[in-house]
C-alpha cells in the first residue's frame, strides 16, 4: 500500500474528509481502466472516450462523478436509478445496463439505512446483495468492469489502523452482511 496514489489520497482526505467515496472510485477506476503509462492523478488518456454508467442518480458518488466528467472531454457519465433501474427487481437492472452498453459500470446505488437494516434485512439484502449481483451479471454480459462501492461495515472494527479492500471481512450487523 505504498502506491503514490495512496499518499496523494491521504493528503486530500486530511483537508476534505467528505471526499472518501470519490477517492475510492478514483482509485478503483485507475486500477481498472487506466493504462500503466498514464499518470495516476488527473491525467486523461489522450483520445480515449470512456462511457461510465453509475447506478443511483442522487447519491454523492453519482453527483461527484457527473460533475467531474464535465471537466473532461473524454469522459461521459450517465446515471440511472429508480424506477428504470430498481435493485429489488434484477431484470430491470440487467435491462437498464445492457441498453446503455457502458465501458464501465460504477455500482453506487445501495440500501444505506444502516440501523434500519436490522428490521428490514430482507430489503437490505435484496438491494445490496441481489441487486449488486444483477449489476455484476449485466456487466459480465457486456464484458466491462464494475467498480462496486461497499462500506467499512463489512469489517469487525477490531483492527488497529486503516482497513484495505483485501482485509478479511467480519460484518457485525445486518447491513454489513449485505455489503
Amino acid at each position: 500500500h505504498d502506491h503514490p496514489l495512496f499518499a496523494h489520497n491521504a493528503k486530500v482526505l486530511e483537508a476534505r474528509p467528505s471526499l472518501v467515496p470519490v477517492l475510492q472510485v478514483n482509485i478503483l477506476i485507475s486500477r481498472t481502466v487506466v493504462s500503466p503509462q498514464a499518470s495516476l492523478v488527473g491525467e486523461e488518456l489522450a483520445g480515449t472516450e470512456m462511457n461510465i454508467l453509475v447506478t443511483g442518480c442522487e447519491g454523492q458518488v453519482a453527483l461527484s462523478l457527473v460533475e467531474r466528467a464535465h471537466a473532461r472531454s473524454t469522459m461521459n457519465v450517465e446515471t440511472v436509478g429508480r424506477p428504470e433501474l430498481d435493485l429489488t427487481h434484477p431484470d430491470s437492472v440487467i435491462d437498464a445496463i445492457l441498453r446503455r452498453r457502458p465501458d464501465i459500470v460504477v455500482s453506487a446505488a445501495a440500501y444505506t439505512a444502516v440501523d434500519k437494516a436490522e428490521e428490514e434485512s430482507d430489503l437490505a439484502w435484496a438491494v445490496n446483495a441481489s441487486g449488486a449481483r444483477a449489476v455484476a451479471l449485466a456487466a459480465a454480459q457486456l464484458g466491462v468492469p464494475v467498480v462496486h462501492l461497499s462500506a467499512d461495515y463489512v469489517f469487525s472494527g477490531d483492527k488497529d489502523g486503516v482497513y484495505f479492500e483485501d482485509d478479511p471481512v467480519a460484518p457485525q450487523s445486518a447491513y454489513g452482511r449485505t455489503k
